[in-house]
């Protein structure tokens, strides 16, 4: 991993390519450390909001997507194997029906094929290689699944830690970079964030207007505080997670706010 960037870890009920920034505010919580996009240093904290979506959702009734496991690895809707896969596990659970009934594999498939031509020329045109795959995947391990189980990501996050804004120290204890990031902009905000020392957390919340505090005139949501943030350098937040706020560790491990979601490369996904 490049020195540069940090190795983090989030926790969804979902499953997703890219993490994009229209999703932000669309997670757990109530975006109580800024607006952006959270991931978590401690691997356990991401599993942690991974599990808890995942049973509120079943809790809510949310019987969730159908999908499959080709030899353990996922197999989602939209996957080439997707089809292949859905065959091949029919064929398996019903073989004796699919011998007794409709004269064998080959027929059954040639039926299926069918099925396949009136639910549209996209997948008839790609019959040949879905078939092609059947048969090899009858040779695999191929499980029926359905439901939230939710996934964890392993992200790396550019740009590294110095260029984050600390929610928990004071404006003299930030890196070097946000510091000279914060300086630039004493003009607009003015002296007294600077004079006072505030906390990141208490510049933020000023920016943001939240609780009523009209200091500043600028930004008025926690979402323009962030993009103006953004757009003075400034990739994002840090905090102290829940465990090392609950043993008052302020070397703890910590939680990460990104503004910009380009900043992001999915290293890893894990069911």
């Amino acid at each position: 991993m490049n020195m540069d960037s940090i190795s983090a870890w989030h926790g969804t009920v979902g499953g997703f390519n890219h993490f994009k920034a229209e999703r932000i505010g669309s997670g757990e919580g109530m975006a109580t450390f800024g607006a952006g996009l959270y991931f978590a240093e401690a691997r356990a904290v991401a599993e942690f909001y991974r599990d808890k979506l995942s049973h509120e959702h079943r809790r809510n009734g949310y019987m969730g997507p159908v999908w499959y496991s080709v030899d353990g690895n996922p197999v989602e809707k939209g996957h080439p194997d997707y089809t292949p896969a859905k065959l091949a596990w029919m064929a398996k659970e019903y073989r004796s029906d699919i011998d007794d009934e409709a004269g064998g594999i080959e027929a059954w498939l040639e039926s299926q094929s069918g099925s396949l031509y009136m639910a549209g020329a996209f997948y008839w045109s790609k019959w040949d290689a879905i078939e092609a795959r059947f048969y090899e995947l009858l040779e695999s391990s191929v499980e029926y699944l359905q439901g939230y189980n939710g996934s964890l990501y392993r992200v790396s996050i550019a740009g590294g830690e110095d260029k984050l804004l600390d929610w928990d120290k004071p404006l003299s204890a930030q890196s070097v970079y946000v510091q000279a990031a914060l300086s630039a902009l004493e003009p607009a905000i003015g002296p007294v964030p600077f004079l006072k020392d505030w906390t990141g957390r208490q510049l933020y919340q000023c920016l943001a207007k939240i609780g009523g505090n009209d200091v500043y005139d600028g930004p008025s949501s926690q979402a323009s505080t962030s993009t103006y943030l953004l757009e003075n350098g400034i990739h994002g937040i840090r905090y102290l997670d829940g465990v090392s706020r609950d043993d008052n560790s302020p070397d703890g491990t910590r939680n990460y706010v990104v503004f910009d979601d380009s900043l992001i490369t999915i290293e890893e996904r894990i069911h």
